[in-house]
């Protein structure tokens, strides 16, 4: 079966990550993940970004309200036995802030594995760039319990609204981690009403990257409910990227939350838990006479 996965030829810095990491044979991608997992199970307290800075010889957190970035870490010598600097943008949302710290508490596997190519002027590398953000949803959303919380849930705004928080992260980066983990199918997006009384795709999470177009009745009747009641049916989509146009059948929720309009849509029926086939579902253990 073939794969759409990009096969560039991936940068020094992460051949030498990957050549290095103890996982012979392990992607890039299944490397990171494989690492924060371990990270995460060390401290006794999956999910618990905080114990994790001294593991990581990370001994100093300074917030920076004017940080031209979301976060940096540095060393503070020449070898990982030196110790760590991490700074933060105070300018983030609590949600923000914590998948910041664990991003660069990942950037530490690099400084560690990788050292000739770290504790030297660098620039950034947008592959580390991106690993860190997949370590992060490691350490934030471990598997196990993530699954543990979407087997209680159905599939719907709400649910999402309840599982992000239980995590402390934002509800897209939970949808994010939710369908790579295979749990949800469907797709998160978020409408901002123009002056003149229209509106505009403000972000899309999850899916193809077109364009899309919402009926505007379906947004207009979000927009003037204010009571925060949410909204569902069944509609047509439309969208748009460059000359390629697209149009799909989706089930939807939608609900005005403040100045924005969250719309959560898929192929399939929302409200309805996503079980996995029964012959993928563990056998239970007999108890002993």
């Amino acid at each position: 079966m073939t794969s759409s996965r990009n096969f560039s030829k991936p940068s020094r810095l992460v051949q030498l990550f990957q050549e290095r990491c103890g996982l012979p044979d392990a992607a890039a991608d299944d490397a990171i993940r494989t690492l924060a997992r371990r990270l995460g199970a060390s401290s006794g307290e999956p999910g618990n970004i905080d114990v994790l800075l001294p593991i990581r010889n990370i001994v100093d957190v300074a917030i920076v309200p004017d940080l031209p970035c979301d976060g940096m870490i540095v060393p503070i010598g020449r070898s990982p036995s030196d110790g760590f600097r991490m700074s933060l943008s105070g300018a983030q949302k609590a949600s923000r802030f914590r998948f910041t710290k664990a991003h660069e508490i990942c950037h530490t596997f690099f400084y560690e594995l990788v050292p000739e190519e770290k504790f030297v002027p660098h620039s950034t590398d947008p592959a580390e760039e991106r690993l860190c953000n997949i370590g992060a949803a490691e350490l934030l959303m471990p598997v196990e319990m993530v699954e543990a919380e979407a087997s209680r849930e159905d599939v719907s705004i709400a649910a999402l609204q309840r599982i992000s928080k239980r995590f402390r992260v934002s509800a897209a980066a939970m949808l994010l981690r939710l369908r790579e983990l295979g749990l949800w199918h469907c797709e998160f997006a978020s409408w901002h009403r123009m002056v003149d009384g229209s509106f505009v795709l403000d972000r899309l999470i999850g899916g193809q990257k077109f364009n899309w177009q919402l009926d505007f009745a379906i947004l207009h009747g979000a927009w003037n409910n204010d009571t925060g009641r949410v909204g569902s049916g069944f509609t047509f989509i439309y969208g748009d990227r460059g000359t390629v146009s697209a149009a799909k059948a989706v089930h939807y929720e939608i609900q005005r939350q403040g100045d924005a309009i969250l719309t959560l849509w898929s192929r399939r029926k929302l409200m309805k838990r996503e079980t996995m086939p029964p012959l993928f579902k563990a056998p239970k253990r007999r108890r002993a006479g």
